[in-house]
C-alpha cells in the first residue's frame, strides 16, 4: 500500500492508494519547522519557546500520522516498542561495525566533498595540520 502523508500549512493529508506492488512512502513536508534551523541556530531569539513545542507535539506531522495509524487500527503502543527495540540494536551493531573501521586519514576530512577544496578548506586543513603537529601527544597516531 502506498502511504503518502504531506502536511501543507496547518493541514494534514493523507491519501492511501491500493498500489501493493509499490512500497510504502511517507511523505512529510512542512512549511515550519519544530526545531531551530541548525545546531549553531537559538531560535528562540526570534520564535517563542511555546510555538516550538506545539510543533513538536501537537502539530508534529509523525505524531499526528501516527495517531492517525492507530486509530484506523493499523498500528499500537506494542508494534511502536518492538520497532523501537530492533531499530535501537540495528542502530547499536552498525555502531559496533563501524567502530572497528580504521579511521580515515584526516586529509579526508576535506577532499571527500569537493574536486578542488575551496580557499577556506585549505585554510581549515592547515589550521588542523598545525593544531596536531603541536598537540601531537594528545592524539592517537591512526596512520
Amino acid at each position: 500500500m502506498l502511504c503518502c502523508c504531506v502536511f501543507h500549512g496547518s493541514f494534514l493529508h493523507v491519501a492511501l492508494r491500493p498500489w501493493v506492488w509499490l512500497p510504502t512512502t511517507l511523505f512529510l513536508t512542512h512549511a515550519r519547522g519544530a526545531g531551530h534551523h541548525s545546531t549553531s541556530d537559538d531560535s528562540s531569539a526570534y520564535r517563542d519557546m511555546s510555538d516550538l513545542d506545539y510543533w513538536r507535539t501537537e502539530a508534529s506531522p509523525i505524531n499526528r500520522f501516527r495517531k492517525f495509524m492507530e486509530a484506523s487500527g493499523w498500528w499500537d503502543d506494542e508494534q511502536e516498542k518492538a520497532l523501537h527495540s530492533s531499530e535501537r540494536k540495528a542502530v547499536l551493531q552498525a555502531m559496533l561495525e563501524a567502530e572497528k573501521k580504521p579511521k580515515p586519514a584526516n586529509e579526508e576530512l576535506f577532499t571527500d566533498v569537493y574536486d578542488e577544496m575551496l580557499p577556506s578548506m585549505k585554510e581549515q586543513e592547515a589550521a588542523l595540520k598545525e593544531h596536531l603537529a603541536k598537540y601531537e601527544d594528545y592524539y592517537a597516531k591512526a596512520h
